[in-house]
């Protein structure tokens, strides 16, 4: 059960799998960091203004509802 500290709700902007953007409004992440999308801890691979990307692998798109995520 998901027992951390929700700081942010964002909005999937790309999901060209394996790899997902997400835009978000949070400050001062840096690469390599972990954070939950949908229950799912995810590791920052990539930045940008405004959001993040992370790569999923084929066992966390096999045991997840990730593979499903869609823009928007």
């Amino acid at each position: 059960m998901f027992t951390g500290i929700v700081e942010d709700v964002g909005r999937v902007r790309s999901a060209g799998l394996p790899r997902v953007e997400i835009a978000c409004g949070l400050a001062g992440l840096a690469p390599g960091d972990s954070i939950a999308v949908d229950g799912v801890c995810l590791t920052v691979t990539g930045l940008w203004e405004g959001g993040f990307a992370a790569e999923l692998s084929e066992e966390t798109l096999a045991r997840t509802s990730l593979g499903r995520l869609a823009a928007g």
